[in-house]
């Protein structure tokens, strides 16, 4: 079910066919991502900005990132 939309992408709700846990999955389009919002980030290569900050943020009230696909 779709949460919500941006100028970049998308929202979902889904749920993990390993362990049937419920969570939020958001679709980042790299074609409507600038250039300028690229960086190098050490685990995953050339990603947006903001998936490089979500990934270093720890805090009870931020979402936690579980995983990073590129395609």
């Amino acid at each position: 079910r779709t949460l919500g939309r941006g100028a970049s992408g998308f929202v979902q709700l889904s749920r993990r066919k390993l362990d049937k846990f419920e969570v939020v999955t958001k679709y980042i389009l790299k074609s409507k991502i600038y250039k300028e919002n690229m960086v190098e980030d050490e685990r995953y290569g050339n990603i947006p900005l903001e998936i490089s900050i979500l990934c270093k943020l720890d805090h009870p009230n931020i979402i936690k990132v579980l995983e990073v696909c590129k395609l």
